[in-house]
């Protein structure tokens, strides 16, 4: 490796947005060369700083709310393009966008009149379960990338990235999506403030 790239490595941190195994085994690496000192192993292997990337927060967290319902969205979906139309099990991303957005402005245009009908305090756990999905849900997935995170508030991206690990996957047990957030927390929480200090 060439000489000014080790100096920049032993002197920087260079953050990499990855999924997570891009995640795991760059820990794995990191691991092995701070604790069992595997000499197989670079030095500066220890500059690198795994990140949980925000679109694959904002992706996977769009697929889990649309397979946990997909038998509402699928009705959905027939209801607009036709009954002969079938969604599929696992759609392109672009479809789940498309199925989201139609049924949050749906849901704006609709949610006055719901809630004059069945009341704010209205205890029916199927009625507590779909304003969930229509007014927390829906609106975190589609806003924890496009506007916390591009619209660069930190505080605003760092809160849904909390909602999406509490309010998803944790509650859905998403595989791998239950712990990534965690350490993403414990890097910006303290890992990161440690170094800025």
């Amino acid at each position: 490796m060439d000489i000014l790239m080790r100096t920049y490595l032993a002197e920087y941190a260079i953050p990499i947005v990855a999924d997570w195994p891009g995640q795991l085994y760059i820990r794995k690496a990191i691991a092995q060369r701070l604790l069992v000192n595997n000499p197989t192993i670079p030095q500066y292997i220890s500059s690198f700083l795994p990140i949980m990337g925000p679109l694959h927060v904002s992706l996977n967290a769009r697929e889990l709310v649309f397979l946990k319902n997909s038998f509402l969205f699928n009705d959905i979906y027939k209801g607009i393009f036709g009954v002969r139309k079938i969604l599929g099990k696992k759609p392109q991303p672009w479809r789940i966008d498309l199925i989201l957005h139609i049924v949050r402005m749906a849901w704006f245009d609709i949610v006055d009149t719901v809630y004059l009908k069945f009341g704010y305090m209205c205890k029916n756990i199927e009625f507590l379960y779909m304003t969930d999905l229509l007014s927390n849900l829906i609106p975190l997935v589609l806003d924890v990338y496009a506007v916390h995170h591009r619209g660069g508030d930190w505080s605003a991206y760092e809160e849904a990235c909390m909602r999406c690990w509490s309010d998803l996957f944790l509650r859905f047990d998403r595989k791998n999506y239950k712990r990534a957030p965690l350490m993403f927390f414990s890097d910006v929480f303290y890992g990161w403030r440690l170094v800025i200090q």
